[in-house]
């Protein structure tokens, strides 16, 4: 069956009815269906957005106690919302890939981890260790494919081995964006 036909009236001019131009081809009728359920349940299928920093600011770790990373800045956003500061909160349940990054410079050697983190609670998958030297700017970079549930909120934060005070540069320097794969 050629599914690229274009539509045309089913009915004939006599009266019959020509059945090859009143057939709907399944991949019509699917995203028909798809599209009306949609508008049934009341919901977009697009999810995404992200928060960021973009200012210099020096954190001080006290140690292994961890600090939050202040992500001012919302990114363009669809069902996601930004109730708490430097967090983002998913709308839908579903399942999300997740890409982060923190660029930081220690005044002291450290070991530095950073970490994503679910409602106040490390993602094991997202923890990130990395020894640097003083003053020595460094990239931690991850992604991961999370399942949330509506209302869940993501965050960063770091520690160190040490107390230390932590440099994030000027120019863009953490972030966390969000975007639905299950859609």
């Amino acid at each position: 069956m050629n599914n690229n036909r274009s539509r045309r009236d089913p009915w004939n001019g006599d009266g019959s009815r020509d059945m090859e131009a009143a057939t709907i081809t399944y991949p019509e009728m699917a995203s028909q269906q798809q599209s009306q359920r949609n508008e049934t349940i009341g919901y977009s299928t697009n999810v995404y957005g992200g928060i960021r920093s973009n200012d210099a600011q020096t954190i001080t770790s006290g140690g292994r106690l961890q600090s939050q990373i202040p992500m001012p800045l919302t990114d363009p956003s669809i069902n996601v919302s930004y109730d708490t500061e430097n967090t983002i909160s998913v709308d839908q349940t579903g399942d999300y890939e997740v890409q982060y990054s923190l660029v930081a410079s220690p005044s002291l050697p450290v070991t530095l981890t950073a970490a994503l983190r679910l409602d106040g609670s490390d993602i094991p998958t997202t923890v990130m260790s990395r020894p640097l030297g003083a003053n020595t700017s460094s990239e931690l970079v991850g992604s991961a494919i999370l399942s949330l549930h509506a209302g869940d909120e993501l965050d960063m934060a770091i520690s160190t081995n040490l107390g230390a005070d932590i440099t994030l540069g000027r120019g863009l320097n953490a972030y966390i964006i969000l975007k639905r794969l299950d859609v």
